[in-house]
């Protein structure tokens, strides 16, 4: 099992490399990057300061979720999990941010592990279904006549409905075995999906933090823009933002690096503006974010496992 996992990072580094070859051969030119050494100390700084809207506000997503699910969360680490989380992420490329925040959930609060994948679950459903509806008033509203892009925003749209089939579907399965053990697992994780999406508090709350946490990311984005002398609009940078967060859903690379930036370029193309711009503003968030995982990321990992190795010491 150790083998194939390691097997699966070294194949999702070697993967970004060749999408980045990708990128250079056919979406922009290697040139086009000289623009980032323009790039002033005080607006890295500012950027690298504007990222960390991003985190706390995903950090408030998981925490109010984890009182709603009767796990005592400490407010503390509605900054330092997804600092170590992006760190995972990016040294172990496949599905590591997830896999870092189920064992933190399990080792230091003694949650089960099916609570862990109905947080992030439920916030992926919150981002399809949101990035949707956007998509929906780009067509509406003319800034694009791709039907193939009408037709993804859509199925996005219509997530919420899919999942209730499936609800329904997994419910009245019984399989003995492994797969039944498989399938009583994901049973589990709708049910925690179910108990979350029937508050309606919550979602309010969740849905105005969500909301808080974008908005951080639009601003991002745009001083981004602003420093690289990108013209854009306000919902373009919203769905690019929010079309990045669906292809986390799927991360095998490190920190998303080529994937984001394929995803930015493609989405920019469909709604009429220069994909080369679309890769640039996600290639250079996508560096504020690695930077950021690499120093307080560090900081929060290593604070973790002092406080799980200092628990156990106690015991």
């Amino acid at each position: 099992m150790k083998i194939k996992k390691t097997l699966f990072n070294f194949g999702a580094y070697l993967f970004a490399l060749l999408i980045l070859l990708f990128i250079f051969a056919f979406m922009m030119k290697p040139e086009k990057f000289s623009v980032l050494l323009d790039f002033s100390p005080f607006e890295i700084v500012v950027t690298l300061f504007l990222s960390l809207g991003a985190y706390i506000g995903n950090g408030a997503e998981y925490y109010v979720m984890a009182r709603k699910l009767k796990i005592t969360m400490e407010k503390k680490d509605i900054l330092l999990l997804p600092l170590a989380m992006n760190l995972a992420g990016t040294i172990l490329p496949f599905q590591g941010a997830m896999t870092y925040q189920i064992f933190l959930m399990k080792k230091k609060y003694n949650s089960e592990i099916s609570q862990g994948c109905s947080i992030a679950a439920f916030l992926y459903l919150i981002t399809v279904t949101i990035s949707g509806l956007a998509g929906v008033t780009i067509f509406c509203l003319r800034k694009t006549e791709s039907i193939l892009f009408l037709i993804i925003s859509l199925l996005f749209l219509s997530a919420p409905f899919f999942l209730f089939l499936f609800v329904k579907l997994v419910t009245r399965i019984r399989i003995s075995g492994k797969i039944g053990s498989i399938i009583n697992f994901a049973r589990k994780i709708l049910e925690g999906m179910a108990l979350l999406g029937k508050d309606l508090k919550l979602t309010t709350i969740l849905f105005v933090i969500y909301l808080l946490r974008l908005l951080s990311m639009v601003i991002l984005f745009y001083w981004i823009a602003k420093c690289l002398n990108i013209n854009v609009y306000f919902i373009a940078i919203l769905l690019l933002n929010l079309w990045n967060m669906i292809s986390l859903l799927l991360k095998f690379t490190p920190n998303n690096l080529g994937v984001s930036q394929v995803v930015s370029g493609v989405m920019f193309a469909l709604i009429n503006l220069p994909e080369s711009d679309g890769v640039l503003l996600s290639f250079v968030s996508t560096a504020s974010f690695l930077i950021m995982a690499f120093s307080a990321g560090v900081v929060a990992m290593l604070y973790h496992f002092w406080q799980i190795t200092m628990s156990k010491t106690k015991k």
